[in-house]
This record gives C-alpha cells, sequence and structure tokens, in this order.
C-alpha cells in the first residue's frame, strides 16, 4: 500500500522564483526517521546532492542511498523488479482507470492519483526494435508526475528491502512501523 508522506509543489498563482523550502523537507525527513523505522530511503539526487549527503550522515549510508533516474536505473527496474512495477507502466500506457487489476494499490490519495493520471510510458532506447524496458513519462510539460517516480523508488526499495532481509519485524515478526 502507497502512503504518499510529503509532496512540495509550486501553489497556483506562485511567481517563478518559488522554490521548495529545503529546511522543511530537511526536518520532514527527520521527523520521519524519528517516527518510523525507515528500512531504505532512496532517492533521485538531482537537485537534493548536499541534502541528500547530510541525510545519508545523519540515518546512515546504506540506508540513503541516491538512485539518480537514468535509463539504467528504469533499464534495471524493467529487468529486475517484480511485475508490480511493469503492469503500473503498463496501466499507464494503457490509460486503464483507477481500480483496475493493474493499478498502484494506495489510500486514494487525490495527488497520486492526479499524478499518476499525468504519466504515460515512455520506451528506453528510442528505436522500437533497440527498446530495452519502459520509464515514466509526463503527457505534457505541464503535468507533475513525481509522485509516480517515487512510488516507483518506493516499490523498488520494498523488493531490495525483502529480497535481502532488510525489514525488521515486531514482537509478532510483522514488518509494522515501517517504510522505504
Amino acid at each position: 500500500l502507497l502512503v504518499p508522506v510529503g509532496l512540495w509543489e509550486r501553489p497556483t498563482g506562485a511567481g517563478a522564483t518559488w522554490r521548495i523550502p529545503e529546511p522543511d523537507v530537511d526536518r520532514f525527513v527527520d521527523y520521519l526517521f524519528e517516527e518510523y523505522r525507515v528500512a531504505l530511503m532512496w532517492l533521485d539526487p538531482a537537485r537534493w546532492q548536499s541534502w541528500s549527503a547530510a541525510w545519508a550522515e545523519r540515518h546512515g549510508e546504506k540506508v540513503v542511498v541516491d538512485k539518480p533516474f537514468s535509463d539504467r536505473f528504469w533499464r534495471d527496474l524493467t529487468d529486475l523488479w517484480d511485475s508490480t512495477l511493469r503492469t503500473t507502466i503498463a496501466r499507464l500506457a494503457a490509460d486503464e482507470p483507477p481500480g483496475s487489476e493493474h493499478s498502484i494499490c494506495h489510500t486514494g490519495d487525490p495527488d497520486l492519483t492526479r499524478h499518476i493520471g499525468n504519466a504515460r510510458r515512455e520506451r528506453i532506447g528510442g528505436r522500437v526494435g533497440a527498446a530495452r524496458g519502459w520509464k515514466p513519462a509526463k503527457k505534457s510539460d505541464t503535468r507533475k508526475k513525481d509522485l509516480v517516480d517515487a512510488s516507483m523508488l518506493a516499490l523498488a526499495a520494498r523488493a531490495h528491502a525483502l529480497e535481502h532481509g532488510l525489514l525488521v519485524g515486531d514482537a509478532e515478526g510483522e514488518p509494522g512501523n515501517q517504510i522505504w
């Protein structure tokens, strides 16, 4: 179940000088590490390199890991991770309605729903015969899809954590109050 925990978007009517309040994001990341047992924090370091290093220093470099959104990253997801990622991207390409069998399972968060609707799949490698996988892309430059990318990172991090035994259970052996 995907549950978005934070989203910072330019408010309607805000000028071009508006920026994400980075100190607020930093405090929020620290809060999440205090409140939850964070198994992995995978992030695309674009525009967040200095923060990524600080978070890795504070919370552990084995937990906070940069995963740049390169074609190789998306190819690796296509090749290595479970079918949830591929079928989610396929659902985006087919424009299946939310709730179809290939939907991302989430809480109904309106921002995540909007971002899923703003995404489409794009072939990696250009030519049809040369393609090796898919990646999410924007339907248009004005439509945000950041929560789709974050969801893909979260699903991939979860699969990695499960594969490598990184999820520590509670007293009953359940993963419990964990995020990735």
